[in-house]
């Protein structure tokens, strides 16, 4: 499958559209696009940030209570490994619109491989996502609920650090 071809799949796919749809016609269709697909390496840096913007794009027109899926989320992080440079950039542009809980998700494996001295900043990011009257009630919720535990990290952190002193 070529890059055109996938990407045309890609936008073209739309789970609102079918509301009979079960998840796993999701996890069937982004494991059928990543088998298929060319090896995401010979892709240069402009091919794959048009491919994670199509990812995203996706999502922004899904329900932001669709239930993540480990192919989309599999295939999305392996784009631009082994340092993230495009991805990272694309992640942030994308929590800015329409949120959902697989950018949630998304969003929370980013933070999970971060060095300790930039958790805050992330966890500050959360907060405002939290408090954003533009997002679904059970996304608000999860959210905030991620929030806290990044924040209790956050405390836990500063007392090891205060105590080694």
């Amino acid at each position: 499958m070529e890059l055109k071809e996938a990407l045309e799949r890609i936008n073209t796919f739309n789970v609102e559209e079918n509301a009979e749809m079960e998840d796993a016609a999701v996890t069937i269709f982004f494991d059928d696009i990543g088998d298929h697909f060319p090896k995401l390496e010979t892709l240069s840096n402009e091919e794959k940030a048009i491919l994670l913007q199509s990812f995203f794009d996706f999502l922004a027109r899904q329900s932001p209570d669709l239930d993540e899926s480990w192919s989309f989320i599999h295939f999305i992080e392996a784009i631009d490994q082994p340092h993230y440079k495009i991805y990272n950039q694309a992640l942030l542009k994308a929590i800015q619109g329409k949120f959902s809980i697989t950018l949630l998700f998304l969003l929370k494996r980013h933070i999970n491989y971060l060095e300790k001295n930039e958790l805050p900043h992330w966890v500050n990011l959360l907060k405002e996502i939290s408090e954003r009257n533009d997002i679904s009630e059970l996304v608000k919720e999860e959210v905030i609920e991620a929030k806290e535990e990044y924040e209790n990290i956050l405390k836990k952190l500063k007392t090891t650090t205060n105590n080694e002193s």
